[in-house]
């Protein structure tokens, strides 16, 4: 447990060094956040959606970034989430139906039925060159639950397809849709907030959606309940 949240430490404080540079240059825009919803990479994932309170504090941090780049894309309340692990990457045209969806149930379940409740914190903010993230601590279950789905999957024909194998448990607050008009006050105040605890819990749901990157549109498949 402690060897996983000292490994966690370092990922965060990796991200914030390796992206401070192109942060104070502007940052790296995101194209696609204001396209159509039918335009949207779209795709399979499981999730976990933020308790009320949380919401309500991360909107509190939101707000003093606003008040530096308040033409950036802050994330709605409703769609704040955290990523457990992405069953079909999000890509452009794609359809639900292309996907055996019975057959990831069934294979979900399977992978799911042993799977423990686990315990996860979001604490302190960091900038990557295109977002900023609330960073998640989590107990080994999530991992465990992790390795148990990508096993599964693969054992069924059917592997897991990720943009990169899911280690961190953040949420994504906040999304450059264009330069930083001020990257320096904006970084300052990420770096005011990298200590303030927004909330932590015991994970016993998940839900299977099919949604956008974003997670402004989604439909809800299934929920599953961890031991």
């Amino acid at each position: 447990m402690e060897q996983l949240q000292a490994e966690l430490v370092a990922r965060y404080q990796a991200i914030a060094q390796e992206n401070r540079e192109v942060v104070l240059a502007g940052g790296h825009p995101d194209l696609h956040v204001d396209d159509d919803w039918q335009n949207q990479r779209v795709g399979l994932t499981l999730v976990v959606p933020l308790p009320v309170h949380w919401t309500r504090n991360l909107g509190f941090a939101m707000a003093k970034l606003k008040e530096f780049e308040p033409e950036q894309y802050y994330y709605p309340a409703k769609d704040l989430h955290l990523t457990v692990i992405d069953l079909v990457a999000g890509k452009v045209n794609q359809q639900l139906t292309d996907f055996p969806l019975a057959k990831i149930k069934a294979t979900l379940a399977e992978s799911l039925t042993q799977a423990k409740a686990f315990d996860w914190e979001l604490r302190g903010l960091v900038a990557t060159d295109g977002a900023v993230i609330a960073c998640g601590y989590y107990s080994p279950e999530l991992m465990a639950l992790r390795k148990q789905v990508r096993e599964t999957f693969k054992a069924a024909g059917t592997p897991v397809s990720e943009h990169r194998p899911a280690f961190t448990a953040h949420v994504t607050v906040a999304r450059y849709r264009k330069l930083l008009s001020d990257p320096g006050a904006f970084l300052g105040m990420v770096d005011n907030l990298r200590n303030i605890g927004f909330g932590a819990t015991k994970v016993q749901t998940v839900n299977l959606v099919w949604h956008d990157w974003y997670n402004h549109h989604q439909e809800v498949l299934a929920t599953y309940h961890l031991q």
